[in-house]
């Protein structure tokens, strides 16, 4: 997903730990789980305080790795959206150029799995494997699509559950409501469908690209 999201709701984080300090909780969680002890058992023996260190190093690292919108998830599924995706049709192939869609609810799921690998003297000795999966029910909105474009989002709100597991464990989980009337914001226009390409008609005649040899007219003998 991409630093800037076409559409902003709520960074992943955000949707796991609310506004509470994530690297702090996240830290908490790993250590809680013995993740840095598990991972240098047997490769090298530390203190207490030594591998809480480690865990919250895990943790910053972690927290920059979530710091990303999910808005771009939720134009993944727009784009897919059947409803859309006809409403984006009509506005290319028929003399209408804008429709105002009233979405029924539906679910929108992301699931991304970032890792951290831990090096001791340059080599790995772990990776840390983890899963988020967030899932997105949006109800009551309503979308405004132009010319094959998704250019606006009105009214609504939706129901965001994130989970953030490691290796199977639950590291953090949070479920809330949104109003997407005063957090959702469109950034850009969203591609929804394209216009058809145009259909030669008799007698149309396309010429060589510059640079290109060609030959207009009568084959020469």
């Amino acid at each position: 997903m991409s630093d800037v999201a076409t559409v902003s709701v709520c960074r992943a984080r955000v949707a796991l730990v609310g506004e509470d300090d994530a690297t702090a909780r996240f830290a908490r969680s790993l250590s809680e789980r013995g993740a840095a002890r598990t991972a240098l058992r047997g490769v090298r023996r530390l203190t207490g305080t030594a591998l809480e260190t480690i865990d919250g190093e895990i943790a910053s690292v972690l927290d920059d790795l979530l710091d990303v919108d999910i808005g771009d998830a939720l134009v993944m599924g727009w784009q897919k959206h059947s409803a859309l995706r006809a409403a984006a049709e009509r506005t290319v192939t028929t003399a209408i150029v804008e429709e105002v869609v009233v979405l029924a609810t539906h679910r929108i799921t992301w699931t991304a799995r970032p890792a951290i690998d831990l090096l001791i003297e340059g080599r790995r000795v772990n990776s840390f494997e983890f899963e988020l999966s967030v899932v997105v029910d949006v109800i009551g909105l309503t979308a405004v699509v132009r010319r094959g474009y998704l250019v606006g989002l009105r009214g609504g709100e939706c129901v965001i559950a994130a989970t953030l597991k490691l290796e199977g464990g639950t590291l953090a989980q949070r479920r809330h409501h949104l109003g997407l009337e005063r957090h959702l914001r469109l950034r850009a226009a969203v591609e929804l469908a394209r216009p058809p390409e145009p259909t030669p008609r008799d007698g149309d005649v396309e010429l060589p690209a510059d640079g290109q040899r060609g030959w207009l007219g009568p084959q020469p003998a």
